[in-house]
């Protein structure tokens, strides 16, 4: 099962959206006014967001990360039966002669 292109490409973009939003963030943070009430609870409720989307990435990344090992696992599987059955005819043959060589 390969790697769906654009699955990548979502969770890619999310990630740069989440790092920006996460930026920007930081600097509200910094200067933000305790004595503002109202100004304070919207910087509260937008970082809260900002945490249930790093969930959510975190959540895509590791669904993407099982799905890479599966398609790397697929693979490795397809190219040893490849080379198993290449090699069978040779592995075979050598077999009979040191049999042979034996008898």
């Amino acid at each position: 099962m390969p790697v769906d292109p654009a699955f990548l490409r979502r969770i890619v973009e999310h990630n740069e959206r989440l790092t920006e939003s996460v930026k920007n963030m930081k600097s509200r943070i910094r200067n933000l006014d305790v004595d503002r009430r109202e100004e304070t609870s919207e910087c509260a409720v937008a970082w809260a967001k900002n945490v249930e989307q790093v969930l959510v990435s975190l959540k895509g990344q590791q669904q993407l990360s099982r799905q890479m090992r599966e398609s790397a696992r697929v693979s490795d599987e397809e190219q040893s039966e490849q080379f198993r059955d290449r090699y069978r005819f040779l592995v075979d043959r050598l077999k009979g002669e040191v049999r042979s060589s034996f008898l």
